[in-house]
């Protein structure tokens, strides 16, 4: 049994953790927006099947989960979400699950435990099995075994194989501009606040203040609940070099290093929103 702050504190930083995971793995998988419990509770410390159940209790649309073949363990996490700027929605995804946290708890008893707070059920799974296409039974005479003789059959709104597959590629190709085209928005959606913590690292009085983009991503990721990935802070960064006179990024043998002089900061914001 445990206080209500204490249950509270548990679950925000299990949903906040849990919710960063997601984020990160949708944008390294270009879209892909499923995991599996086992997965996260390697990826997320106190996260198990009773957090996540009381998570989905709590806040029904935050994910949709299934069970899969019957088993409580082999439970499929599923965003539904189906934007590729999930990244951008965790900070609203979080005030709406501490709103419907806080209550949950509110007037409740002053010792929980977390299955108190669990009253979703998960969905018996389903075990798929093949079915037998349609065609005539054909006898074997040499022996005493009957096999079905596959019929295939054209209707008249079908297509060929090199057709569907042409099909196939266009929209994948349509699918990669699209997904291309939200990184690079949300890429320029990052550059104000980057170019904030430049700004306040830059020096006032002449000189020039140096930072690998390691480091960048530590200030970034410390002064964010959204964490960015380093691949897309240095793209950032080097639209930044080519609007920016005061911001370049150099190559050090293999570190990619941050290069920032006296900033006029009302000029170069004037820049980054005509950019």
């Amino acid at each position: 049994m445990e206080s209500p702050n204490k249950i509270r504190e548990k679950l925000l930083t299990c949903f906040k953790n849990l919710d960063t995971v997601v984020a990160i793995e949708y944008q390294r998988m270009l879209g892909s927006k499923k995991l599996r419990l086992r997965e996260v509770e390697g990826k997320v410390l106190g996260f198990n099947r009773q957090m996540l159940l009381a998570i989905k209790s709590i806040y029904p649309e935050s994910y949709k989960l299934s069970r899969v073949n019957d088993q409580d363990d082999d439970i499929v996490i599923d965003n539904y979400d189906t934007s590729v700027d999930f990244l951008g929605k965790l900070s609203d995804r979080l005030k709406r699950f501490t709103v419907l946290l806080d209550l949950k708890l509110k007037g409740g008893a002053k010792e929980w435990i977390i299955e108190d707070l669990i009253t979703y059920r998960l969905p018996a799974g389903k075990v798929r099995r093949p079915k037998a296409s349609g065609g005539r039974i054909v006898k074997n005479d040499r022996s005493k075994f009957q096999f079905h003789e596959r019929i295939e059959k054209k209707t008249p709104g079908s297509i060929s194989l090199i057709q569907r597959i042409r099909a196939k590629e266009k929209n994948s190709d349509r699918l990669q501009k699209e997904i291309h085209k939200r990184k690079e928005m949300y890429i320029e959606s990052k550059m104000r606040p980057i170019y904030d913590i430049l700004y306040s690292e830059s020096p006032k009085d002449g000189g020039t203040t140096s930072l690998t983009v390691s480091e960048m991503e530590r200030l970034i990721n410390d002064a964010s609940p959204n964490p960015m990935a380093k691949e897309d802070i240095g793209t950032a960064v080097r639209k930044l070099d080519e609007l920016i006179d005061g911001i370049s990024l150099i190559t050090v043998g293999t570190v990619n290093v941050i290069k920032v002089r006296k900033l006029d900061r009302e000029a170069d914001l004037e820049k980054i929103t005509q950019s």
